[in-house]
This record gives structure tokens, sequence and C-alpha cells, in this order.
């Protein structure tokens, strides 16, 4: 049987304070942030709590609550490695990761010493102001990278793909740049004269033709 109009926003107002104490019984932290929503249950009209208990079903109610933790949004918190928007950022890698593909994936500010990416599809990934001293890309894709600010001592790209990848100067760090390319990657002032008195990217005319060098 359908509700009336007004009876129908006094429901809707139930589902909110359910909502609203589901927050706060599982999530204390954000306790001062929903109770006081939560504790106006206390001063609703009667009716309103008439609606709540023959107009709400006990779906309805466990929809509220779940609405009401879904608010939380990027505040829960998450150990979540793959799929919940954070994959590998702020993580200490493990383990080769070479021959994968990985594309897209966020290595933002993780710790990487020494780990072998060789091979790899790294397309669109960002390990903006990650560790990666002593790593491995030699021949990894990585089309689009953002390496802004990472630590890049004694790291091998030899033929890696870094086509419009985002460059920072620790790029100059890197063990060995011979071979790789670089086509339409973004430098800041001065680094693609830096990167071409290199030795190892004049020996190799691919990538000198890529920056492009002189």
């Amino acid at each position: 049987m359908a509700l009336p109009g007004g009876m129908r926003k006094l429901r809707r107002g139930a589902l909110r304070l359910v909502a609203a104490a589901a927050v706060c019984c599982a999530y204390p932290m954000v306790h001062l942030l929903f109770c006081s929503a939560a504790k106006s249950i206390n001063r609703t009209p009667r009716v309103l709590l008439r609606v709540a208990g023959s107009g709400i079903n006990r779906r309805q109610s466990l929809q509220a609550a779940l609405l009401g933790v879904g608010l939380l949004g990027g505040n829960a918190p998450s150990n979540a490695i793959s799929g919940g928007g954070k994959d590998y950022a702020g993580t200490i890698l493990s383990g080769p990761f070479d021959g994968k593909d990985y594309s897209k994936k966020e290595f933002r500010q993780c710790t990487g010493r020494n780990i072998n990416f060789k091979g790899s599809k790294l397309i669109g990934c960002s390990f903006a102001k990650a560790e990666l001293t002593g790593s491995n890309f030699a021949g990894c894709d990585m089309t689009s990278v953002s390496l802004e600010n990472a630590g890049l001592e004694d790291v091998d790209f030899t033929g890696a793909k870094l086509d419009g990848s985002y460059l920072t100067a620790s790029i100059l760090e890197a063990k060995s740049l011979k071979d790789a390319t670089f086509d339409g990657a973004l430098f800041p002032k001065g680094l693609a004269d830096s990167l071409c008195d290199r030795k190892d990217v004049q020996a190799s005319q691919v990538t000198k033709d890529s920056i492009p060098c002189p």
C-alpha cells in the first residue's frame, strides 16, 4: 500500500537516521561527525518511529546501514592492494615483477629497491616519489609512466619504452638508458640537454633521436 507524500518523507528520514546510527557503531572515529544525527532519533516524533517500524522492513534497514557505511567513502580504512584504488602505492615491494602486465597500476611512493620488472608492461603507471634504487626496467613498456621525483639511482632502463612519460631530474641517476626511447616525453627545462650529454645516450642513435639530441 502506497504511503502519502508526507509519510514517504518521514520514512526517508528514518532511513537516514538508521544509516547514521550504523556509521557510529561501525566507525567510532567518526562518532562526533554522525552521532548527533543518530541521537536525534530520541527526539523524533512518534509518528516517524511508527513509520520506521511499520514501513521499513529488514531488507531496507540493511540497505540503509550499508548506505551509511558507504558514506565514509575513501575515509574508511582499507588494506586493499589491487582494485581499491591503491594498488601498490605506499607499499614495500617484494618478489619479482618481471614479464607481467601491470598497466595503469599505482606504485606511487612505494619502496622497491632492487626489484626486477624486466620485460613487464607498465603503461600508464605512476611511480611518483617511489624509491626504486637498483631496480631493473630493461625492455619494459613504460609508455605514459610518471617517474616524477622517483629515486632512480642505479636503475636499468636499457631498451625501455618511455614514450610520453613524465620525467624529472632523477632520471639522470639511472645506471643505463641505452636504447631507451623518449618520444613525446615531458622533461623539465634543461633536462633534455643533460640526457643528451650521457655516454649511453650518445651511444644509441634510437635514444638520441627520441629525445631528440642535436
